[in-house]
C-alpha cells in the first residue's frame, strides 16, 4: 500500500521555481501503450510554455511519435523550436546513435575479434571476455533508452558537450520526457544497477589479467591490444612504471558514474517526477497501478496522474453509455487508489477529434489544467 504526503495538482508545475523543487524541473511522462502518452506530454509541455517557462520536451521512446503530435519534424537528436509556440523546443533522441557510442566505447572485447590466435586467444576468451561481448552485440530491451535519457539528462544538468558534439541543453525550467512504454520503463529503472554491475565485473577481469601476466611471457603486450594501454616490459610481473589506467575501462567508469548520477536524480523528488497516464479500463487501470507501486517502491515521486478519454455522462446514450458506465467504474477504483496513494488524478474528456500541432494541443492543455474535473 502507498504511504505518501498530499497530492498536488498539475497547476504546481506552472510556479517557476516554487512549490515543490528547484528552478528547473523534470516531468517524466508515462504508461501502458496507447493511452495517450505523447498526446497528454506534449499538451503539458505546451501549457508550461505558455506561461513562459522555458520548456523542452524530449522523446525517449525507440518508436517515436512526438513529430506526429506536433506536425512538426523534430527527429535528429538535437532540439528544434515548436513552431507556434515561443518557449518550447523539442527532440527526439536517437536511441541507436546512444547505444552506437556505447559499443564504440567499450568495443574490442572478443577474443576471436583481437586476430591473436592460439594460446592467448584461448586464455582470454577463459577470462570472460567473450560474455561482455554477447551484451554489447545483444542490447537488452530498454537499454537503448537507458543510455539516451542518460545523455540527454547529462547535459540538460550542465554537463559539457561531449567531443560527439551533443548539443548543450542547460537553461530549460522545465524538461518534460515523453518515455516508452510501461515494460521498458521499469527495466529502465534497473538498468543502471545492471550496468554498474557490469562494469565492476570488467574491472575484475582487468585485475585477473594483470594475474596472468606473470605467467605468460608478453602477457603485458595482450594487455595492452584489449584495454588500449599499452605494452611495456618483457619479463614475468607488472613493470614499475605501469600505463596509466586502460582506455577502454577509463570510458567505462565515465558510463558508470554516468549511470550513478542518473539513479541520482531520478530519486530526486525535488527536481524529478513521474506523471502517470491512462484511460479508464480495467487494463490500462492495472497496469497504471502496477508502475506505480514499481516506482514507489524504487523510490521515484509520483504525485500526478491522468486519466484520458472519459465520456461525459450527460451526453451519452445506448452503447456509448454503457461504455460510460464501464468508466466510471473504474474511476472509482481509481479514485480509491489515488486516495491511498496522494495522488492527484487529471480527467480529460474523449475529444470527437485527433489532437495534434499546438493549437489542438493546447485545446488538450486546457482540459488538464482548467477544466472542472468530469462528474463520475
Amino acid at each position: 500500500r502507498c504511504v505518501a504526503p498530499a497530492a498536488t495538482p498539475l497547476a504546481s508545475l506552472l510556479e517557476p521555481g516554487t512549490g515543490q523543487g528547484a528552478a528547473q524541473r523534470l516531468i517524466l511522462v508515462g504508461g501502458k501503450g496507447g493511452v495517450g502518452k505523447t498526446s497528454s506530454s506534449s499538451a503539458i509541455a505546451v501549457r508550461l510554455a505558455d506561461t513562459g517557462l522555458s520548456t523542452l520536451i524530449v522523446s525517449t521512446d525507440p518508436a517515436h511519435s512526438l513529430s506526429d503530435a506536433l506536425m512538426q519534424d523534430v527527429s535528429g537528436g538535437s532540439p528544434v523550436g515548436v513552431a507556434g509556440c515561443e518557449n518550447l523546443q523539442a527532440m527526439e533522441v536517437e536511441t541507436a546513435d546512444a547505444v552506437d557510442r556505447f559499443r564504440a566505447a567499450v568495443s574490442g572485447f572478443r577474443a576471436a575479434d583481437l586476430g591473436l590466435g592460439g594460446l592467448a586467444e584461448e586464455v582470454l576468451g577463459q577470462l570472460g571476455l567473450d560474455e561482455f561481448a554477447d551484451i554489447l552485440d545483444n542490447v537488452p530491451p530498454g537499454l537503448d533508452e537507458l543510455l539516451a535519457l542518460a545523455e540527454t539528462l547529462a547535459v540538460v544538468r550542465g554537463a559539457e558537450p561531449d567531443s560527439d558534439g551533443a548539443a548543450s541543453l542547460t537553461g530549460f525550467e522545465r524538461v518534460v520526457f515523453d518515455t516508452a512504454p510501461t515494460g521498458h520503463t521499469l527495466r529502465l529503472l534497473t538498468f543502471p544497477d545492471f550496468l554498474d554491475r557490469f562494469i565492476t565485473r570488467l574491472l575484475v577481469l582487468r585485475s585477473r589479467f594483470d594475474g596472468a601476466a606473470n605467467m605468460l611471457g608478453g602477457a603485458q603486450q595482450l594487455l595492452g591490444k584489449v584495454f588500449g594501454g599499452g605494452g611495456g616490459g618483457g619479463g614475468g610481473g607488472a613493470p614499475a612504471d605501469a600505463p596509466d589506467e586502460p582506455t577502454a575501462v577509463t570510458k567505462l567508469k565515465e558510463f558508470q558514474a554516468q549511470m550513478q548520477a542518473l539513479q541520482a536524480l531520478l530519486h530526486d523528488p525535488e527536481t524529478t517526477e513521474f506523471c502517470i497516464v491512462t484511460i479508464a479500463t480495467a487494463l490500462s487501470l492495472n497496469e497504471a497501478e502496477r508502475l506505480l507501486l514499481e516506482l514507489r517502491r524504487e523510490g521515484i515521486a509520483v504525485r500526478r496522474g491522468v486519466v484520458n478519454r472519459l465520456i461525459a455522462t450527460d451526453v451519452a446514450d445506448g452503447y456509448v453509455a454503457r461504455l460510460a458506465n464501464g468508466q466510471r467504474q473504474c474511476l472509482a477504483e481509481l479514485d480509491d487508489l489515488a486516495a491511498r496513494c496522494a495522488v492527484d488524478v487529471t480527467q480529460v474528456p474523449y475529444f470527437d477529434t485527433e489532437l495534434r500541432s499546438v493549437y489542438g494541443l493546447r485545446a488538450m492543455g486546457s482540459a488538464l489544467f482548467d477544466a472542472p474535473p468530469p462528474s463520475s
